[in-house]
């Protein structure tokens, strides 16, 4: 074995051994525990299985550990059938889920969505979802992106910007905004 694959071997044991100390999983601006990363991922690679694969969109559900959030549960959101490879799905849905978590101690962090191809760049329908979550919860909402084959985008707005945001648009006419 060459010294560059000890190094390598030594550094993916060292990094295996902080995950399992710290029973969690770095998840873009949050972590995810190995459980809910397990689920999901099973999820994800069923969908994408299919021989016309759609996208699907999931519910992340946690809790705020000092500064950071934890993913414990995803959620796959109940889509409403369409012809576009696009899932459509209600803020009901959404809603519901967050009022039967919080029963649990659980909020809704983030909304992830599968792209069925390998790009996992927010489309435009992707960044007015999110500022739609956003505006509709009143507050920051993580926004992923999943391709088939775990490749992950994450986005997020810190507070701040979303209060200036919010402030913002509040002075834009009401026809306007409709």
């Amino acid at each position: 074995m060459s010294q560059d694959s000890e190094l390598d071997l030594v550094k993916e044991n060292r990094e295996k051994a902080i995950v399992e100390k710290l029973n969690l999983i770095p998840f873009g601006p949050c972590s995810i525990t190995p459980e809910a990363w397990k689920s999901l991922k099973l999820s994800v690679k069923a969908h994408s299985s299919h021989p016309e694969p759609k996208e699907v969109p999931f519910c992340l559900l946690g809790r705020l550990d000092g500064s950071k959030f934890t993913i414990t549960q995803a959620v796959q959101i109940a889509t409403q059938e369409t012809s576009s490879c696009h899932c459509a799905y209600s803020i009901e849905t959404i809603k519901k889920i967050e009022r039967e978590a919080s029963r649990n101690g659980l909020m809704f962090i983030g909304f992830l969505h599968t792209h069925s191809g390998e790009k996992v760049d927010p489309s435009f329908q992707d960044r007015t979802t999110w500022l739609s979550l956003m505006f509709e919860f009143n507050r920051p909402i993580m926004y992923f992106i999943l391709s088939p084959s775990l490749r992950l985008s994450a986005y997020s707005v810190p507070v701040e910007t979303f209060l200036q945001l919010r402030e913002a648009i509040r002075f834009i006419p009401s026809e306007v905004r409709e």
